[in-house]
């Protein structure tokens, strides 16, 4: 009993982060005006949850790969940025899509990992 009362803690842990990390998310997204203000402000509030799982990962920034950069490299995550409000354009989000699926594709072959994944944002 007391094994299962420890997940449902850590799931309530995760939900509690997952919920401030929004929150905190569309407050930052109503005063960023440039993709690099979105990174590096994220980023910060990345940290503090990564700490609090315990999560050790030197991430990288500007990665270069076969066909341009990845903005942040987190272990086996992608992160792609863009400028604030550009995925209300189709054409934008497709654009974002295909240097998502690039450097997943590129950061598959060079580091031989089974999964990885992104998000564009």
């Amino acid at each position: 009993m007391q094994q299962t009362g420890l997940l449902e803690n850590s799931h309530s842990s995760l939900y509690a982060l997952a919920d401030d990390l929004v929150a905190k998310t569309q407050e930052l997204l109503t005063i960023v005006q440039t993709e690099e203000d979105l990174r590096i402000r994220f980023e910060n509030l990345l940290e503090p949850i990564k700490t609090k799982l315990k999560i050790e990962s030197q991430p990288k920034y500007e990665k270069s790969v076969l066909r341009g950069r990845s903005d942040a490299v987190h272990g086996q995550v992608i992160i792609e940025y863009e400028s604030p409000r550009s995925f209300s354009s189709k054409q934008k989000i497709d654009h974002a899509y295909e240097q998502l699926v690039n450097y997943l594709s590129n950061e598959a072959q060079e580091t031989k990992v089974n999964s990885i994944s992104g998000s564009g944002f």
